[in-house]
């Protein structure tokens, strides 16, 4: 590239402070309420299972409570590739089973990701995605006729309450709204089944005209949105008749939202790229506000300092 020169800049730079607006940064926690705690507790024990036998077996080389889901994919790419290169048929079936463990760990710490950062109406989407799809996978034929998975779902299906992050959720909402009743607002979240509950509960918060944006891929029955279908709904959050968008990761980056002024995370996410451009969606032509929520003891907190501490690295390392 013949560059012959790097320059730095930070948002506290005497070149660059007067030009940009400041972002308030709040984060708010909830604890899981005990019903999902029984279910937790439920799904990691099974977790456990899996992980201690690929530990065992040699596959996973670290303590099973540190295993991390990139740990498991990383050992689902080796097996696979030792899988293509074996020929010996014993050799083969050994591992075969090797890979139905990795990839029910796998599912197993989904569904824990999914109750603990997002709620029991995505653990049960999610759930009735692997009995509908359990005739083509054969990992999740495997976990259906565990006679675990059987309590599990009997407790899912339970009169469990909903995530106390959706109430936090709409109590932040309608204090931005009263507050500043023009303001425009984001609310990013990782899955769609999230996002579709999400619009659904906040319309009912007096003074919320919400709606989803998602992208253009048809997954699952969850047909996607189409550019112009895109367009529309940014145009109706600019012109007012739309004040909340719930997204997903579609709106990180490379679209242009000048209007907004409070961005909500409804969970933390672990990369340090993703956080900024979310954060970025706000404070571009007046100051603005970033409000991250977060369950105690989950996954949330791993992801939040993980996060934070990419970010404070690549900070030193551009430095």
């Amino acid at each position: 590239l013949y560059i012959e020169r790097v320059e730095f800049r930070t948002e506290e730079d005497a070149d660059v402070k007067p030009y940009i607006h400041p972002i308030k940064i709040e984060w708010k926690r909830v604890n899981l309420p005990g019903e999902y705690l029984a279910i937790k507790s439920r799904i990691r024990g099974m977790l456990d299972r899996r992980l201690n036998w690929l530990v065992r077996n040699g596959i996973v080389k670290r303590k099973p409570e540190y295993v991390t889901r990139k740990c498991l994919i990383e050992a689902g790419e080796e097996l696979r590739y030792m899988l293509e290169a074996e020929s010996i048929e014993e050799e083969r079936g050994r591992l075969f089973t090797a890979i139905i463990n990795q990839s029910l760990a796998l599912t197993l710490f989904h569904m824990l990701e999914l109750l603990e950062t997002q709620g029991i109406h995505s653990l049960r989407a999610f759930m009735k995605k692997v009995e509908a799809e359990k005739r083509w996978k054969h990992s999740y034929a495997v976990l259906t006729k565990d006679p675990e998975y059987k309590t599990l779902k009997k407790l899912v299906w339970s009169s469990a309450p909903e995530h106390p992050k959706a109430e936090l959720l709409k109590q932040v909402v309608r204090q931005q709204l009263l507050k500043n009743p023009l303001s425009r607002i984001l609310v990013f979240t990782q899955y769609r089944d999230t996002a579709s509950h999400l619009v659904e509960q906040l319309k009912g918060v007096p003074g919320v005209k919400v709606e989803r944006f998602v992208g253009q891929a048809t997954k699952l029955n969850d047909k996607g949105l189409t550019q112009e279908e895109q367009a529309e709904r940014l145009k109706m959050l600019e012109k007012g008749e739309l004040n909340v968008l719930v997204t997903t990761s579609i709106a990180e980056e490379g679209l242009d939202i000048p209007a907004v002024d409070h961005v909500v995370f409804y969970e933390p996410i672990p990369s340090e790229i993703r956080y900024i451009q979310r954060r970025g969606r706000t404070g571009r032509k007046a100051p603005g506000k970033v409000t991250i929520l977060a369950t105690n003891e989950s996954l949330d907190m791993i992801y939040f300092h993980a996060s934070r501490k990419r970010v404070e690295k690549m900070r030193r390392t551009v430095e």
